[in-house]
């Protein structure tokens, strides 16, 4: 089968993790992905075609850059489509799949769009909200099924644009192994960081943004270092959006500089989480946290904000915390740092959240896909 699919260019983070790993399974079971973008991808399988359009402006992504790429990609997708006769379109956005409506509405070929987060959250600009509102709307109108990351964001678009049942499913992100270490190199780990063995160390992840909203777990740490609790923040921003700058003057002005370490992007994220004894993720909004689940595959206890994504994830109210109360999250770190029976409690929840998004991801996709 011959699938054709479009995204911008090559980023960090969880998106394209999962975006990746669909193009490289469906690739390797004899399957012809054939993507379109502005640069080339990290995949260097042969059942891949990469077909590059050139645009201006790729570093700064300006206006200019934007349109260029849609104007270009409308007529490339039909190119292309017709070139190596696709067979499905498969993206993992709205907006992509409106890219593609030339082939879908000209030639009638079959779109399915992977939603994995609400663009209407990820901007404050009334225009721009506006323009993502339409184009996910004309998106879902073409495509002949939807397949969301999780419940509360399908219920969010059903909503929304009225889809119907039949055209929607759910797929969740999952945990693909399980990332334990040994005390040796989890020692080892800690002493590259500069941190003791004894310390309690809290760790966070994901690409820096205001959404991830880390400046709210670095407020907690002046109520929560004199315990021997120290933070580290793993991730970068994926463009220079100012937040990591924020984020670095707020830990100054609280003077945390000693207890909050800011890793930076790490390859292999998953050895930083497992050298912790706490994950928290206190995102204002999320699509499915990669970050969490990977934490959850780490064997160590997790909280998150009480939003209907993380909910979803972490089920129980003992690991959740609601973000107008900081003390209740201040509370339930400070009891995991104090007493052992607490924390295997939250060790014990997030064992068994584990097991419920243990399954092979990319193998359920590609039957959605195919």
């Amino acid at each position: 089968m011959n699938i054709q699919s479009i995204f911008y260019k090559d980023k960090k983070g969880g998106f394209n993790k999962r975006l990746y790993m669909l193009y490289e399974y469906l690739s390797t079971k004899d399957h012809r992905v054939h993507f379109i973008g502005t640069e080339r991808l990290p995949i260097s399988n042969k059942s891949f075609g990469q077909h590059i359009l050139r645009a201006p402006f790729s570093q700064t992504e300006n206006l200019l850059f934007w349109l260029y790429f849609m104007v270009a990609s409308f007529f490339k997708s039909i190119l292309i489509a017709k070139k190596y006769k696709i067979d499905k379109i498969m993206t993992f956005s709205p907006f992509y799949t409106f890219l593609s409506i030339l082939p879908i509405y000209f030639l009638g070929i079959p779109a399915i769009t992977f939603v994995r987060a609400d663009n209407l959250k990820h901007g404050r600009k009334r225009i721009r909200n506006h323009f993502f509102n339409l184009v996910d709307w004309a998106g879902i109108k073409i495509s002949d099924k939807i397949i969301f990351v999780s419940s509360t964001l399908k219920d969010v678009y059903q909503k929304r644009h009225r889809i119907p049942e039949a055209k929607a499913t759910v797929l969740p992100n999952n945990i693909p192994k399980t990332y334990l270490i040994d005390p040796d190199t989890r020692n080892e780990l800690r002493a590259s960081l500069g941190i003791d063995s004894d310390v309690f160390l809290i760790s966070t992840s994901g690409v820096v943004s205001e959404g991830k909203n880390f400046s709210f777990l670095i407020d907690s740490m002046t109520q929560l270092h004199v315990y021997g609790i120290k933070l580290i923040i793993i991730g970068d921003e994926a463009k220079n959006s100012g937040e990591m700058e924020r984020l670095r003057k707020i830990t100054e002005k609280l003077s945390l500089r000693e207890h909050v370490i800011f890793t930076g992007w790490q390859k292999d994220p998953v050895y930083f989480i497992a050298g912790s004894d706490l994950f928290v993720l206190p995102s204002k909004y999320e699509g499915s946290p990669n970050s969490l689940l990977e934490a959850l595959g780490c064997g160590i206890p997790c909280l998150g904000s009480k939003i209907g994504e993380i909910v979803e994830i972490l089920k129980y109210d003992e690991l959740i915390f609601r973000l107008d109360q900081k003390e209740v999250l201040i509370e339930k770190i400070k009891r995991a740092r104090l007493k052992p029976d607490f924390y295997e409690e939250l060790k014990l929840f997030s064992k068994q959240r584990c097991h419920h998004y243990r399954f092979d991801w990319e193998k359920e996709a590609s039957k959605l896909v195919l």
